[in-house]
């Protein structure tokens, strides 16, 4: 039986969220949202295709692992 999913906005006690571990005025955070994500999403996703077996990577992971 799986877990039930929680709600998106409901903490956990032992563990921090991601966003206040994370510097928000790191230069890689600043430019994350001067990207257009969106075009990547829509010019790339015909080259990651999934038919059968594993979901298909995300163009957004792509793009980005490409610029680091």
């Amino acid at each position: 039986m799986k877990p039930k999913p929680r709600a998106p906005d409901q903490d956990d006690l032992l563990r921090p969220r991601l966003t206040d571990l994370i510097d928000m005025r790191h230069g890689l955070v600043r430019l994350e949202a001067l990207i257009d994500w969106d075009f990547f999403e829509a010019e790339w996703a015909g080259f990651f295709p999934s038919h059968t077996g594993r979901p298909a990577t995300s163009p957004r992971l792509v793009a980005g692992l490409l610029y680091l």
